[in-house]
């Protein structure tokens, strides 16, 4: 169906090149006012975009934080509106709550508070994510800062003791890769074996693999992964990842309470009333800590000054209707 489109938005599909270009041409029958483009066009090829930009050959293009610092350099010739905006990910690390030692919340808690992610973001990510405290990203209805696993190596420790944790028995982190394991995983491995003088072993499969292993269910202790929304409503992240019966709650999680008010959340009408139900939800989830939420992702475009009433938004759908272009 895609590329034979049959809607009513505000443009049509003119011609789609798989790998080469997408065109969209004005729909003439649209039933709202629009802006003043004619046509939209998608390069799809594998060229060099920041340099097309400056040949002023293209007027949207993706950046990151290098660009960005070009742009913002008055003696620099690269110019341009820069928009910035969180996407609507959540990276993180699944614990696998079915499985010793992460069957007990007291452990999974201790490796929250052993994360010291602001200093993780800082150096992975060079300016392009924020620090996530909780399921949702920004953007999302409902989503919010939850300020409950602050760095604290002291209290982790403590509770690994609590535990009785055995720091001698080594854990299995699953990652994808083929003989090196990413920044991203590598990081958080290292921190957490210093902080809680835990021994990690890193078990790698192959990243065309690395899906349908973690769906089966062969996670180790811990997995590096992740989850974007489908469509701005807190049910895509919350009961497709935390329902105890959903194909994608990976790490096994199960607490009935959560389970009976996802129930309840998805059939409730009032839409203030769904979106206390969605908080407290998330807040028990973070409480139970199933998972180690790492970061949301920052998306950043530069756009040309001739397009006005630009709107980048979370879910990345352009508002092209809105778009006037202004070549004065």
């Amino acid at each position: 169906w895609e590329k034979e489109a049959n809607g009513s938005g505000p443009f049509k599909l003119d011609r789609w090149r798989d790998d080469e270009i997408i065109v969209l041409s004005k729909n003439s029958d649209y039933y709202k006012p629009s802006g003043n483009v004619a046509q939209i066009i998608y390069k799809l090829d594998s060229g060099l975009p920041l340099a097309e930009f400056e040949q002023g050959e293209i007027d949207i293009v993706g950046i990151g934080e290098s660009a960005i610092e070009r742009v913002r350099d008055p003696d620099d010739p690269l110019t341009g509106t820069i928009f910035t905006e969180p996407s609507l990910c959540t990276t993180f690390i699944g614990l696998n709550n079915a499985l010793p030692p992460f069957d007990d919340v007291r452990v999974r808690q201790a490796f929250n508070y052993a994360l010291d992610k602001q200093r993780l973001v800082n150096g992975l990510y060079a300016g392009s994510a924020l620090a996530a405290s909780g399921v949702l990203p920004p953007g999302m209805p409902g989503a919010m800062a939850h300020d409950v696993y602050p760095y604290d190596p002291d209290r982790a420790r403590a509770l690994l003791r609590e535990a009785n944790f055995d720091t001698s028995q080594p854990l299995v982190f699953t990652a994808a890769g083929y003989s090196d394991v990413s920044a991203t995983p590598t990081a958080v491995i290292s921190l957490w074996e210093e902080v809680l003088r835990v021994q990690i072993e890193v078990q790698l499969i192959e990243p065309f693999l690395y899906s349908a292993e973690i769906y089966a269910g062969n996670t180790g202790n811990f997995f590096s992964y992740g989850w974007c929304a489908d469509y701005l409503d807190p049910e895509n992240f919350l009961s497709i990842l935390f329902s105890s019966d959903s194909a994608q709650n990976w790490g096994r999680y199960n607490n009935p309470t959560v389970d009976s008010l996802l129930i309840t959340a998805s059939s409730e009408a009032d839409v203030n009333k769904r979106m206390a139900l969605y908080a407290e939800i998330e807040a028990q989830i973070v409480a139970d800590a199933p998972y180690t939420f790492l970061a949301h992702s920052v998306s950043s475009i530069l756009v040309n000054p001739r397009i006005e009433n630009y709107a980048f938004t979370p879910i990345g759908i352009p508002q092209w209707q809105r778009v006037t272009l202004n070549d004065n």
